[in-house]
């Protein structure tokens, strides 16, 4: 078992919620 694997989860979540909040803004900026 890796030891980087929960590292690469952790940072993997974090970019999906930063994109997902960067998404969002941008949305409500259009509007």
């Amino acid at each position: 078992m890796p030891v980087r694997s929960p590292i690469r989860g952790t940072l993997l979540f974090f970019l999906v919620q930063f994109m997902c909040s960067f998404f969002v803004v941008l949305v409500s900026a259009c509007r």
